[in-house]
């Protein structure tokens, strides 16, 4: 089977969904957009179920990879979640395909197995890797990391609804960086220093190894 024709059906098929969402684009869709037979693309998918599914495993599967890389560049694991709020943040506030629609829970992107359940099981799995090192002495049990996750979902949430407050981009990732700080030293129990001296531009280095993860990932 062509590896070429599989990337018109998978390609296509991401940038219908960002457009319509999955519940509502056919197969005749897929087919149409990648100029390939229906019959090809039953060759690599039972249904367009199994394709979704096979799209945001590897949105997860990507996510988990950046986690890991986290982990082993930044030892201390305040410096690694400051910088993966950043990252983060940033990137949901810009972002209005597939991946913002699920974090906002739009029931348009859930199809078969994926749903709010779902996605909360695997933002827990990808917050786990975030503290693999420390996981014990962090969070007491499985529950406390389930109440930070669902408090990361909050955020992420409304990344976006927080950015059309502010005129100004630099004004708004200022603020950001002083929500993610305040975030991080209430999660360490540690005692904040003045929350004026938080600047975006003090963390841009620390961000730059990680665009790669989130240039990837604009095209979901």
């Amino acid at each position: 089977m062509s590896t070429d024709k599989w990337e018109l059906i998978y390609n296509s098929w991401i940038k219908l969904f960002k457009k319509f969402g999955p519940k509502r684009v056919s197969i005749d869709a897929i087919v149409l957009e990648a100029w390939v037979s229906k019959g090809t693309f039953y060759n690599y998918y039972k249904n367009k179920e199994e394709l979704y599914e096979s799209i945001v495993y590897d949105i997860i599967n990507h996510w988990k990879d950046y986690m890991r890389r986290l982990v082993s560049l930044y030892p201390d694991p305040k410096e690694r979640l400051m910088v993966d709020l950043l990252n983060t943040l940033d990137f949901f506030c810009w972002n209005n395909g597939i991946i913002g629609a699920l974090m906002s829970e739009d029931k348009d992107y859930f199809l078969w197995e994926i749903n709010s359940g779902f996605l909360e099981k695997m933002h827990k799995e990808i917050i786990a890797i975030l503290f693999s090192d420390i996981i014990g002495t962090v969070f007491k049990n499985d529950e406390d990391l389930l109440i930070f996750t669902w408090d990361l979902f909050w955020l992420y949430k409304h990344a976006n609804v927080i950015r059309h407050h502010y005129e100004s981009e630099d004004e708004y990732k200022d603020f950001m960086t002083k929500l993610a700080y305040f975030f991080v030293e209430w999660i360490f129990n540690d005692k904040l220093k003045n929350i004026n001296d938080i600047k975006y531009n003090n963390y841009l280095e620390k961000l730059k190894p990680f665009k790669w993860a989130f240039n990837f990932m604009k095209k979901y």
